[in-house]
């Protein structure tokens, strides 16, 4: 799993939304991966934690929003897959920093 593109960080203006986009590489020795679990924005997953994440079909890549705040802000994603035969895997993580500023001042005339 690599959050865009393996960069380091993203940003904007505060309050702005950005599109996060995560590309999910992953295989497994016992059957076909065919569902996944994602959990965003947190700073660690249990297993109780990714219980609580909705089970989707296994998606190469997928965007996720994320709204900027002021300042830097670590914004961590969690997944877990599942194969064809039931086996799921461990929890998977990555970060990215995102720093938000705030929008210029508008000019006066």
């Amino acid at each position: 799993m690599v959050f865009e593109d393996g960069r380091c960080c993203a940003g904007g203006t505060t309050r702005e939304e950005i599109q996060l986009k995560t590309s999910f590489n992953v295989g497994s020795l016992n059957g076909e991966v065919v569902e996944m679990r994602v959990r965003l924005g947190i700073y660690d997953a249990t297993e109780e934690d990714m219980a609580e994440a909705e089970w989707e079909p296994f998606a190469g890549e997928k965007v996720y929003p994320w709204t900027v705040s002021t300042n830097w802000v670590g914004v961590w994603i969690f997944v877990q897959f599942r194969d064809d035969q039931g086996n799921v895997s461990p929890i998977y993580s990555d970060d990215i920093s995102v720093e938000g500023m705030p929008a210029p001042p508008t000019p006066t005339p």
